[in-house]
């Protein structure tokens, strides 16, 4: 199962940690993978929820283990763009759906909706008493994309599930 940080959070909610490119380069280090929050403006990539906060490269958005959440029209038709001229990125642009289909055809997933094998549930905390958060291994899902992955991967080890 995919375990995805998500905003590069691992240890709970923190808004001053989110989408900080330091954080998202010690995810990919320690394995995980990282949702971001991109924005494009005026020639420029940005990371950051609801507005342009850290710039950005198109190379370290490329990076293997990145789930770009779209935040702008521009960045997804940028995205689109280069995509076709043969860059490979994993992205995705929702607003209020309940899920939408990735780039690398997965379904993110909102919590508590039906899910399957391609399905990354978002935010399992919601729906799971943190406590417990270590049932996400029972799902049948290509994985989860949460604040808390530290404690999921832990209680994984731990039941060596």
């Amino acid at each position: 199962m995919r375990l995805i940080a998500h905003r590069a959070l691992r240890n709970g909610p923190n808004r001053e940690l989110e989408n900080h490119p330091l954080e998202i380069s010690q995810c990919l280090d320690q394995g995980f993978e990282v949702e971001v929050d991109v924005w494009y403006q005026q020639g420029q990539w940005w990371l950051g929820h609801d507005e342009p906060t850290y710039p950005t490269t198109i190379e370290f958005l490329n990076q293997a283990g990145i789930w770009i959440h779209v935040k702008n029209f521009e960045a997804a038709d940028k995205l689109v763009e280069l995509t076709h001229q043969g860059w490979e990125f994993n992205f995705f642009a929702h607003d209020r759906d309940e899920r939408t289909l990735t780039s690398h055809g997965f379904w993110w997933t909102q919590p508590g909706l039906e899910f399957g094998p391609r399905s990354i549930v978002v935010m399992p905390e919601w729906h799971v008493d943190v406590e417990h958060i270590e049932s996400v291994w029972d799902w049948n899902c290509a994985g989860v994309c949460s604040d808390y992955v530290d404690r999921i991967r832990a209680a994984q080890r731990k039941s060596g599930k």
